[in-house]
């Protein structure tokens, strides 16, 4: 079946996913911002990095976790699914606290972070790519 496809098809169905992921990825950015934003400064903004790549970290394995246990192949009921998100979010916030009070472990997270900067710009750049590729792809 793929190789009845030919490249630029294949090019566009990468695209519409690493698009899609742009956009989750912005708006999860832009929710770390706000809260950047809304928190005190000592507590959030001094260690953004180590904070947000945590949120990220967990939100990921939540996620993954709740589509591979979830009921059903991971289709879960609203309400469930609810429990699910609210626990996700306390063990996120625990997980600030602990960085807030264990200065070398934030600091650890943040040279990770640091090493994956080059790794994250290269794959920004593809996805700006994929998003051309998806405009011309609607325009034509």
């Amino acid at each position: 079946m793929i190789l009845s496809r030919t490249i630029w098809e294949m090019i566009g169905i990468i695209s519409y996913s690493l698009a899609f992921a742009l956009f989750e990825s912005l708006l999860f950015l832009i929710g770390l911002i706000i809260l950047a934003v809304i928190l005190p400064k000592k507590f959030f903004r001094d260690k953004f990095v180590a904070m947000g790549s945590m949120a990220a970290l967990l939100a990921t394995l939540g996620m993954f976790f709740a589509h591979f246990y979830g009921e059903n192949y991971g289709i879960w009921p609203v309400r469930e699914f609810g429990k699910f998100l609210l626990i996700l979010i306390g063990i996120i916030l625990v997980s600030w606290v602990i960085l807030y009070f264990f200065n070398r472990l934030a600091s650890i997270l943040e040279s990770i972070a640091g090493f994956l900067t080059t790794l994250s710009a290269v794959y920004l750049a593809i996805d700006i790519l994929a998003v051309i590729v998806v405009l011309i792809r609607n325009i034509t």
